[in-house]
This record gives C-alpha cells, structure tokens and sequence, in this order.
C-alpha cells in the first residue's frame, strides 16, 4: 500500500462519517452534534495520521485510537435513537456499520502485530546464523591441529 487512501478500512471510515455528518446535519442538540462528528472524524483521520506516521508501532496505537472512537460513536448512536434524534432502524444500522469497522481495525491491528513478530523471528534467525558462521569461522582459523594429524607432519 502506497497511501491510506489505497486501506479498505479506510474507505468504509469515510464513508461512515459521511453517514454520520448526514445523520446529525439537522440536529439542534449542538453539543451532542459536535461530539458525534468529532468521533467520527476520529475514526477515518487516526488512519490516516497512524499510516503516515512511518512505523507499525505508530500506526498500532493511532488505529488502537480509531477502534475506540468506533465505540463511542456506537455508544452516542444508542442516545441520539433514546433522544428521538433518528430512528430506530437508522440507528441500528449505523451501529453495525460502526462494529463492522472496528471488526477491520482489528484485523488490521493483529496483522500488524503478526507482521511485526515474524520479522522479529526472521531477525533472530539471521543474528543466530551470523554467529553459527563466526564462530565456525573462529574455530577453523584459531584453533591448533588435531593431534591426529600432527604426526603426519
């Protein structure tokens, strides 16, 4: 992947808080409607942010960040339907939407962190047959004949 734009989660979060700056556009509870988008955001722009950073350690917490945004914005969209400011079914669907997308933050995260173990393993195993040849080499050139061989001579 070149950018975060190429991420299918990515994608599914924008789309998301696109769903969600619709759902709130008429909402007169200002408070509740800021803090909605704003979770939203959080979710599409600690991708993003994470992605650009440069290192998987980065990017893990940016889209541990994310996954817990998905949460609250799951959490205001139980509210905005107790508060009459969607329906039912509006606000059923959005909340699937939302678990489906922490779901693939999820996934992200455990490849990640997979990915991340694996080349530790690879690591390992390259600094353990650099030492393997080192010390082969050390004992061919340092170490004395045998002494089954030193009565050839």
């Amino acid at each position: 992947m070149k950018s975060f734009e190429d991420l299918r989660i990515w994608q599914e979060a924008r789309v998301f808080a696109n769903q969600i700056y619709d759902l709130s556009e008429n909402m007169r509870d200002f408070g509740f409607k800021d803090q909605i988008q704003r979770a939203a955001l959080s979710v599409m722009n600690n991708i993003a942010e994470g992605f650009d950073y440069g290192s998987d350690a980065m990017f893990i917490k940016y889209l541990d960040i994310s996954k817990a945004s998905c949460g609250e914005v799951k959490s205001m969209l139980y509210l905005a339907e107790d508060r009459k400011y969607c329906d039912s079914e509006k606000a059923k669907y959005l909340r699937e939407k939302s678990k489906s997308i922490s779901s693939g933050i999820h996934a992200l995260i455990k490849y990640l962190k997979n990915k991340k173990i694996k080349n530790n393993i690879k690591n390992e195993v390259r600094i353990q047959t650099s030492i393997n040849r080192m010390l082969f080499l050390s004992s061919v050139v340092c170490c004395p004949p045998s002494t089954k061989y030193e009565n050839i001579i």
